[in-house]
């Protein structure tokens, strides 16, 4: 019974250190996209415009999203 038990639960944690690993991976697949898109350089002045839009977005927005699963993501510090 007790080693059923402890099969059963290196199953649990298995998948909540598999699901934790795919959200950090998605984490750092949305900060290498912005990085990407912040590296480019503007080759007019249009394109510098929607940059700077795309930055101040980025501050009101999707950082504050990433800023929220990193700190999900600190949670789960036992699956390393």
């Amino acid at each position: 019974m007790i080693k059923r038990a402890r099969h059963l639960i290196d199953i649990m944690v298995t998948n909540i250190c598999n699901m934790s690993r795919g959200f950090n991976k998605g984490i750092c697949k949305q900060y290498d996209t912005i990085v990407k898109r912040v590296a480019q350089q503007a080759e007019n002045t249009e394109e510098l415009v929607q940059m700077q839009n795309y930055v101040e977005n980025l501050k009101v927005g999707e950082l504050l999203q990433l800023k929220v699963g990193t700190t999900t993501a600190k949670g789960s510090d036992y699956c390393s």
